[in-house]
């Protein structure tokens, strides 16, 4: 018996033109993208990131295995702390187009860890950026860092040094910088310590700092407390000691981890959090994770249940 070819009428191919010159123009600019978000509302195919639309204030923790890349959407500021891998650099940038970026009002890489830039130059490519943040105390040598800072300065965008005492505001949006404050043998412990306000609701993001790093905080005497924690070190023992999580005090922990022959998070930090009664979230089993406030209520949205999976009233 012969096989038949299956025939598609002219008429079909002419009306899915549009769709193919539609299609073509969301890969190539925003005003397209845009345009597909909105059909995509439309035909109840709309991308995880809406749960975040109708808040004001969202910190996205964006899956990219044992790495960092941290999205914090404020009114209509946007920033990136970290950019993951090299390799995940283009998907941090797709999500960043799908959140509805359009510009940065800044990029913060915490420190010279590839984890944790290695991403950044795929964003600041596709992005226009007002300012590009470092550690004060960042040594890093490597060439491929070197190479993004010269990128950052072939495009002309200004280039901030950090350190511990400084504060910036991001339209509602209050940043404080409590660490670094001195140079360490550890470049995890040069790590950027950011404490994010919003209203009543804050968050504390450290990096990799280590436990030399945490004992300096502690010593500092500026507040460390939080209603959520980004968990130093994607969970590794060196980090988040016992004496930090009981200063720090968050009502949710997140882990921003991956498959690694480390097997993190470690499960002595895992005790010490489950002792503690605080909830953890993790981007291995959670995938990524978006948390709303409006300053005061605060919801958390799970990527691989697209809900709720903790709240504060």
């Amino acid at each position: 018996m012969s096989k038949q070819k299956l025939k598609i009428p002219a008429w079909l191919w002419l009306a899915l033109v549009p769709v193919f010159i539609l299609l073509a123009f969301a890969v190539s600019s925003p005003a397209g993208q845009n345009l597909l978000d909105r059909l995509e509302k439309i035909c109840g195919l709309s991308d995880f990131q809406d749960v975040a639309q109708d808040w004001p204030f969202s910190f996205h923790v964006i899956s990219v295995g044992k790495a960092d890349a941290l999205l914090v959407l404020a009114d209509e500021e946007a920033i990136l702390i970290d950019g993951g891998t090299t390799g995940s650099g283009e998907d941090v940038a797709a999500y960043l187009q799908r959140a509805g970026v359009q510009q940065l009002s800044a990029v913060i890489n915490t420190h010279a860890d590839e984890d944790h830039y290695g991403g950044l130059s795929a964003v600041i490519e596709r992005f226009p950026c007002e300012q590009f943040c470092i550690s004060a105390y960042s040594t890093g040598d490597d060439p491929a860092y070197l190479a993004l800072l010269e990128e950052v300065e072939l495009k002309g965008i200004p280039l901030q040094t950090w350190q511990a005492g400084d504060t910036y505001s991001f339209d509602s949006l209050r940043v404080e910088v409590l660490s670094p404050s001195k140079l360490y043998q550890e470049s995890n412990d040069q790590s950027l310590v950011l404490r994010l306000i919003y209203g009543e609701r804050s968050f504390l993001l450290t990096g990799d700092a280590q436990e030399n790093a945490e004992t300096d905080l502690l010593k500092s005497g500026q507040t460390l407390s939080a209603d959520i924690l980004k968990a130093g070190h994607h969970g590794s023992r060196t980090s988040t000691t016992q004496a930090f999580l009981d200063q720090v005090s968050p009502s949710c922990a997140v882990f921003s981890t991956g498959e690694d022959r480390n097997h993190l998070p470690n499960s002595d930090v895992l005790q010490r959090f489950d002792e503690a009664e605080i909830p953890i979230l993790r981007t291995d089993l959670d995938g990524t994770l978006i948390f709303c406030t409006d300053g005061y209520r605060l919801q958390a949205f799970a990527e691989t249940t697209r809900s709720c999976i903790f709240e504060i009233q």
